[in-house]
C-alpha cells in the first residue's frame, strides 16, 4: 500500500522553464547539466504557487494560492489544485475525486502565523510547504530544497515504463534560495 502512494507521489512533476540548465545540485557545490524536457510553463501570476510535470505527457498540475473575498488566504481552501491539459490548448480542469485524495491535493496545516499556511502533498506529507502573501502580494510557497529555506517553484518526475504500474526513476525538485536568490536542485531517487 505504501508503494502505491509513493507512485501517486510520484507521478506528479513540476517543471521550471524546460529547458537544458545547469545549476548546483550536489551538495559538495559542484554543478552538473540536468536534460529538462521542453514542456510548456504554466504562466504566473499573482496567486501562482508551484507546479508538477512528469515525463509521461506534458500536461501540469497546478498549485495556486486561492483569495477570500478580503484577498488574503481563503482559511477553509487555501490552495486550489488543478490541471492545465496542453495537449488540449491549454484547458484547465479540475482535479477528480481520487486524484484530490490520493495523489495531488493537499493537506493543510495551521500556521503560527495569521493568514500563512502549512501544507503538504496528500500522497507524500514528509515535505511540508509554507504558504503565504508575500511583501508584492504575491502567493510563495516555502520548502527546505536541499538542506536550504528555498522559494519553491516546481517538481519533474521521470518516469519509467513498467506493464501496468509505472515506476519511478527520480523526482527533481526546484526553487530558489531565499538567501542568495540562487537556483536550488535536489534529486529524489525512491528507494
Amino acid at each position: 500500500m505504501k508503494s502505491i502512494f509513493l507512485t501517486c507521489f510520484f507521478l506528479i512533476a513540476i517543471e521550471s522553464n524546460g529547458q537544458f540548465v545547469a545549476v548546483k545540485s550536489t551538495n559538495d557545490g559542484s554543478s552538473a547539466i540536468h536534460k529538462r524536457h521542453t514542456y510548456p510553463t504554466p504562466p504566473r501570476t499573482n496567486n501562482s504557487l508551484f507546479y508538477i510535470q512528469r515525463s509521461n505527457n506534458a500536461s501540469a498540475i497546478v498549485y495556486d494560492g486561492k483569495r477570500d473575498k478580503q484577498g488574503k488566504l481563503n482559511p477553509e481552501n487555501p490552495v486550489h489544485v488543478y490541471w492545465l491539459s496542453y495537449s488540449e490548448d491549454s484547458t484547465k480542469n479540475e482535479l477528480n475525486y481520487i486524484q484530490k485524495k490520493l495523489a495531488y491535493g493537499v493537506h493543510v496545516y495551521s500556521s503560527t502565523k495569521k493568514d500563512e499556511y502549512d501544507i503538504s502533498l496528500v500522497s507524500y506529507k514528509k515535505k511540508k510547504i509554507h504558504v503565504f502573501e508575500n511583501e508584492k502580494g504575491e502567493m510563495q510557497a516555502n520548502m527546505i530544497i536541499n538542506g536550504k529555506m528555498a522559494r519553491f517553484r516546481n517538481v519533474y518526475v521521470e518516469i519509467a515504463k513498467n506493464f501496468f504500474i509505472p515506476e519511478i526513476s527520480y523526482v527533481e525538485v526546484f526553487g530558489e534560495d531565499l538567501v542568495t536568490g540562487q537556483e536550488v536542485y535536489e534529486k529524489i531517487i525512491p528507494e
